[in-house]
């Protein structure tokens, strides 16, 4: 069982391998009334259909294409897409003023004729990824092709607005795939720019021109630029979680299922190793309300802590225990393991637990700093008199196994604190197993939890100590890239996008 330790002490983990611990007595900054279920609040109302209602892209969505069009009389000519890399103003550009402000790379190419619709497409995904992340500046696209004889296209001021360029994205968000067309106007988004230069007049400038052209004209080369504006906006985060791992032997018997803990009957655990299985799910919905939450289990079977089971929203967890709030972060997973692609590389969730079975006795621990005892557990999880204690988990997605390239963790690639809130790193390396973090803290007495009329715990009687009105410290924290096992991370299911606040969908209508 936990040693008793002084007045304002934590466990300390001490581990041979990667699952290192730590003491941290770092006051939370703890809002326990405004926490709010966000695992409910998952994603735009519009994003429920194939075509967007409101055209706006999420801040860092994941591309899945996106396709430049533009209508094309030529032959032959092989036209060549690159970067734009300096601003310009629509009625204002020149030849001389432009200065050859693009990027070398090609982004794509098309050869006119495009078949007999007349339209060329060109696959410009990466180049629009890269604007969605910020990697560079949307300062749009220019059009050549050098010596040969110039095409030319309808421009954005063509009187037949079918005729007029386009750009089609599809993205990713938390359910699904959307798509946005950006053409002037009547589309979705009608933000466009195009104007034509020429090197003959190097000071005229082709802004109000029906037309855009690429190529020689009378022995001078033509250039056309476009600008698709991009429209962003702020998308709700949320995902789910299922999955279960094991710390320090990769010893897993590939029996997890969704909710469950992992065993493998491991209990000879060498000394001076500490070993923890845990496993569970969060925002997967496996039961009615009052539970649909989500339900973990940490099992510490060796180490500095002892040996004991911590658990929340479980079906044997006494009432009141639950997962209280998710946080995804760190948007696109890295190894796709389904259709749509993982929504994030990180996902926190926090909640309400309780400590069982210390040691080999199926037993009720009073688990405070100041009063570490184990006392009988009465009968049936609703006359629960151990004490209930806020907890914090944050789990890394970025191995496909999870413990995929074991060898990473305890470098500058995969730093042994991990990534995240707590971690080293803000963003997550892919290049590392699945990470796994669970904080503990300090625990109240069941007689002294403030209940709510709808069943369950007042935060505020978990979150702070009554006694000091400071947040409740650290008893318990294990952390590392795990060896065995596989946390993922998903989309939300069908039954997630039901439960979406009435507040959110008011917005959006």
């Amino acid at each position: 069982m936990p040693k008793e330790r002084e007045k304002g002490k934590a466990i300390n983990i001490q581990s041979k391998h990667q699952m290192k611990g730590q003491t941290i007595m770092k006051p939370r900054n703890f809002v326990a009334s405004a926490r709010m279920m966000l695992f409910v609040t998952l994603v735009l109302a519009a994003s429920m259909t194939e075509k967007a209602e409101s055209a706006c892209i999420p801040e860092g969505a994941y591309i899945d294409s996106a396709t430049f069009s533009i209508y094309v009389a030529g032959w032959g000519q092989t036209v060549q897409l690159h970067r734009i890399t300096a601003p310009w103003i629509e009625t204002e550009v020149t030849w001389s003023n432009f200065a050859s402000s693009y990027a070398s790379a090609v982004e794509g190419s098309f050869v006119a004729p495009c078949g007999s619709s007349g339209w060329c497409s060109v696959d410009i995904t990466s180049l629009v990824q890269g604007w969605v992340d910020g990697s560079y500046p949307n300062y749009g696209l220019l059009l050549e092709q050098g010596q040969a004889s110039a095409i030319t296209c309808p421009s954005s001021e063509c009187s037949d607005v079918e005729l007029r360029p386009k750009l089609e994205i599809s993205y990713i968000t938390l359910s699904g795939s959307v798509s946005v067309t950006i053409q002037r106007p009547g589309a979705d988004q009608d933000g466009v720019a195009d104007a034509y230069i020429w090197e003959w007049g190097p000071y005229a400038n082709g802004g109000n021109s029906p037309k855009l052209y690429a190529g020689l004209l009378n022995g001078y080369e033509k250039q056309s630029l476009l600008r698709f504006e991009l429209e962003f906006c702020e998308q709700p985060a949320g995902c789910r979680f299922t999955g279960g791992g094991v710390d320090t032997d990769g010893n897993w018997d590939h029996t997890l299922e969704d909710g469950q803990m992992i065993r493998n009957g491991a209990g000879n655990v060498p000394e001076g190793i500490d070993r923890a299985q845990f496993g569970g799910q969060a925002g997967a919905n496996t039961a009615q309300p009052p539970q649909p939450k989500g339900e973990w289990t940490h099992h510490q079977q060796r180490g500095a802590s002892g040996s004991f089971t911590f658990h929340g929203g479980t079906a044997s967890a006494p009432a009141g225990t639950e997962i209280v709030e998710i946080r995804c972060s760190d948007p696109r997973g890295c190894r796709p393991s389904g259709d749509p692609p993982s929504p994030a590389k990180q996902l926190d969730f926090d909640g309400i637990g309780t400590f069982k079975s210390i040691g080999k006795g199926s037993k009720a621990p009073i688990f405070e700093i100041d009063n570490p005892t184990v006392t009988a557990e009465g009968k049936g999880n609703k006359t629960f008199d151990g004490t209930f204690h806020w907890f914090e988990v944050n789990i890394d997605d970025l191995g496909e196994p999870g413990g995929f390239n074991k060898g990473a963790p305890d470098s500058e690639v995969c730093p042994s604190a991990g990534f995240g809130e707590k971690g080293a790193e803000p963003l997550a390396n892919c290049d590392c197993p699945d990470f796994y973090r669970i904080t503990i803290y300090d625990g109240v007495d069941a007689a002294d939890v403030v209940w709510l009329p709808d069943g369950s715990i007042d935060l505020t009687s978990v979150l702070i100590d009554k006694d000091t009105g400071l947040p409740k410290e650290v008893i318990y924290e294990f952390y590392g890239f795990i060896d065995g096992g596989n946390l993922q991370i998903h989309h939300p299911t069908g039954f997630d996008l039901k439960q979406l606040s009435e507040t959110w969908l008011a917005g959006v209508e």
